[in-house]
């Protein structure tokens, strides 16, 4: 303990006593009983307002030996906060008209006009 042996503690103390006296002693004695005496007084107060009154909340009613804590898995609330959000933005997207082939979006978000290809994927001839 903050690299004091037994027999070093031992004169530290020999020495402690020898310089307070019998006088001061019995002063950092009392000082140290009033400490300890205000220190469970402040736990005590502390444990006091930190009580919960379980039957205004509801909880007093609940069978905690059912309290299963597995189903409350981090990874699998975020898979699926995110499984959830996916299909909103399919159904969003399936549900606007919005192209269905990455070449339609890339044509209308370009603004460019694409030729129309025949069966073969050749341009079209025109007679003229």
């Amino acid at each position: 303990m903050f690299g004091v042996n037994g027999a070093e503690l031992l004169v530290l103390l020999f020495v402690f006593l020898v310089v307070l006296g019998p006088k001061g002693l019995q002063q950092a004695l009392t000082g140290f009983k009033s400490l300890v005496a205000w220190g469970r007084s402040f736990s005590q107060k502390l444990r006091e307002e930190s009580r919960i009154d379980l039957s205004s909340t509801g909880l007093a009613d609940m069978n905690w030996e059912e309290f299963d804590l597995s189903q409350y898995d981090p990874r699998e609330i975020i898979r699926q906060a995110v499984r959830e959000e996916m299909d909103a933005w399919v159904a969003q997207a399936k549900g606007s008209g919005t192209p269905s082939s990455a070449r339609e979006a890339y044509s209308q978000s370009s603004g460019t006009i694409q030729p129309r290809l025949d069966d073969q994927g050749s341009p079209p001839t025109s007679a003229g």
